[in-house]
């Protein structure tokens, strides 16, 4: 016989519209989806009574729980949308999608290989990463042909590496594999600029990557003095498998920040496929305006990789978009760090070509 606690919630389930039985709630408590009820014991006998939030929460896994989802999933997707999913499986849920980031050649090699080993596998595999998707270099390539020149002198000026070649695939995918198993002791800032360069619009100049790359060379000498040494940045990516530091920041982070990142990070592939469908309107159209003018803004900076990254995933998963909000949670945290190192006014982020809009107010946190 059901508690009097689950009549409630089967109860407030079926004035919602949804049929909800006591074996159904006691499989969801399994999965670690529905906390127990609260039991008091006021003389003889118990009563019992549901954990706040648990009736909205039963009216919520009536609807998107079915055959073949997978608990974990559940529990992202109604943590992220604020219901009260037990803390431990929220965690747990997105530790999983950390311990999920593998990649095959890993299988079939001891513990301890040596990172470059891995790396080197990795490219002898064929590992390749697609670094700038077709529908980028499609509008870049439009915009071109409607006068837009990706190397002006403006910008050539202040690119110290504007004439070296650009990294291809297999470079970074050995460097992506060196920088997971880890961390700043795994790239340079001269392998951070090559591969940054490697973003750039086809036969354009790359002014940032070029800065970074040769360590701000045009840049006054009382700046370049007060910069951060390139140890400290790239410190910034902590010792080690940064699957262990995502992991690690997965368990301690505190929960509503945990939320935070992963809607922002869900909203990342609609930002990406809207800005890349306003920019081909207005290609269309004839009339490039302001949506053209901000895709060329940022088709310089870290804001490219961004829209590369989430025009990837748009297919994304639940896990896979918490991996990506616990990657963010990371950034968040080398930015902190790095406004420790350089104290002062740090209004780069609102700029367009280090980050879009929506994504400057988390960072700035």
């Amino acid at each position: 016989m059901a508690s009097e606690a689950d009549q409630q919630l089967m109860a407030h389930a079926a004035r919602h519209g949804a049929a909800v039985t006591a074996r159904q709630l006691e499989r969801w408590r399994a999965a670690g989806l529905l906390a127990p009820n609260i039991r008091h014991y006021p003389g003889r006998g118990s009563t019992s009574e549901p954990r706040s939030g648990a009736a909205d929460l039963v009216v919520w896994l009536a609807g998107n729980a079915r055959p073949g989802r997978r608990p974990g999933d559940l529990a992202l997707l109604a943590f992220a949308a604020g219901l009260a999913v037990p803390e431990d499986t929220v965690r747990a849920s997105f530790a999983a999608a950390i311990g999920g980031i593998r990649l095959p050649v890993e299988t079939g090699m001891p513990p301890g290989t040596a990172p470059e080993d891995v790396a080197d596998a990795a490219v002898a595999a064929g590992q390749r990463f697609t670094m700038v998707p077709a529908r980028i270099r499609r509008i870049d390539h439009d915009l071109a042909r409607r006068g837009v020149n990706w190397s002006w002198p403006e910008l050539a000026a202040i690119d110290p590496g504007r004439s070296d070649p650009r990294p291809d695939s297999s470079y970074w995918a050995y460097a992506a594999v060196q920088v997971m198993l880890s961390g700043g002791a795994g790239i340079d800032m001269g392998t951070i600029g090559a591969l940054a360069r490697a973003m750039a619009p086809a036969d354009g100049v790359a002014p940032l990557a070029g800065q970074v790359e040769y360590r701000w060379p045009l840049s006054p000498g009382g700046e370049r003095d007060a910069a951060p040494d390139d140890e400290d940045l790239v410190a910034l990516l902590g010792d080690g498998d940064l699957r262990h530091q995502a992991r690690n920041l997965a368990m301690t982070t505190p929960a509503a920040e945990l939320r935070d990142a992963f809607q922002v990070a869900a909203g990342m592939p609609g930002w990406a496929d809207g800005t890349c469908a306003a920019v081909e309107r207005e290609i269309a159209d004839g009339q490039l305006g302001g949506a053209t003018r901000e895709w060329i803004a940022s088709g310089f900076g870290p804001a490219r990789l961004l829209m590369a990254m989430s025009l990837r995933d748009r297919d994304a998963g639940p896990a896979s978009t918490a991996a990506t909000g616990v990657m963010l949670i990371l950034v968040r945290n080398m930015i902190r760090a790095v406004r420790q190192l350089v104290p002062g006014n740090f209004d780069v982020l609102k700029n367009p070509i280090v980050a879009p809009s929506f994504l400057t107010d988390f960072l700035g946190r």
